[in-house]
């Protein structure tokens, strides 16, 4: 609070309980604070700038943005790779749990065979996501070798859409493969 009052606060007075003094708490004083052992001492000085220049239009340097988001895809494509072969192993994983639970007596395999079905379901989507992903990177990798302007406008934009994209198809696989967890721990406590 006292940085915030002493750099921001441009109409602070100093008073004295016996003097009525008005100075200005930023340029008429030299304050100190202290905690425990420690003292630091603050000077406030204007900074008073000769003047700035912003153009209308800032030139671009397209070959370091061409270059940088040619980088960002290829992290994406490695990145996004890991992530289904991850998705793919969890599947897989919570498929041989369901179909270990076919043998108990308790549990009814229509139920199983739903959510069996819903993590093929997941699997299937996982697979055509990657190969969708990966299509994509490349159709967008090899266009990027035109010099159009509206090939670099896409090209600057896909590795946002495709984070997005991610994030999107993650989220909803997570929620499904939490329900479907969820379904077979209350299953094998039948």
């Amino acid at each position: 609070k006292f940085m915030e009052v002493f750099f921001y606060n441009q109409s602070a007075c100093l008073n004295s309980a016996h003097h009525s003094c008005s100075c200005s708490m930023q340029s008429a004083a030299v304050l100190y604070f202290g905690c425990g052992r420690l003292a630091a001492r603050f000077t406030y000085e204007r900074i008073k700038p000769f003047g700035v220049y912003v153009g209308r239009c800032l030139p671009i340097d397209e070959a370091f943005h061409r270059s940088e988001a040619l980088s960002d895809l290829a992290q994406i494509s490695v990145a996004s790779s890991e992530l289904f072969v991850k998705f793919d192993k969890h599947v897989e994983k919570v498929s041989r749990e369901a179909r270990s639970l076919f043998g108990s007596a308790a549990n009814r395999p229509e139920h199983l065979q739903t959510v069996l079905s819903e993590l093929n379901m997941i699997g299937s989507e996982v697979d055509h996501a990657a190969k969708t992903l990966q299509e994509k990177i490349a159709s967008v990798s090899d266009k990027c070798q035109s010099n159009g302007a509206i090939v670099q406008e896409a090209l600057f934009r896909f590795p946002w859409y495709s984070r997005r994209y991610l994030f999107m198809l993650t989220t909803a696989w997570n929620e499904r493969l939490s329900a479907a967890g969820q379904a077979l721990a209350a299953m094998r406590k039948l």
